[in-house]
């Protein structure tokens, strides 16, 4: 099981090292890379 530290750095840059579905603010705070829609509005 992978440390909170590198399960981190997983999500902020992905699997693929590219593009992962967090990113670290400059004030060290976490945002989502993702946007979540109802389908059934679409």
């Amino acid at each position: 099981m992978p440390y909170i530290e590198e399960e981190l750095e997983i999500q902020c840059h992905g699997e693929n090292g590219k593009y992962g579905m967090l990113r670290k603010l400059e004030n060290g705070k976490y945002a989502v890379n993702i946007h979540l829609v109802d389908y059934d509005e679409y």
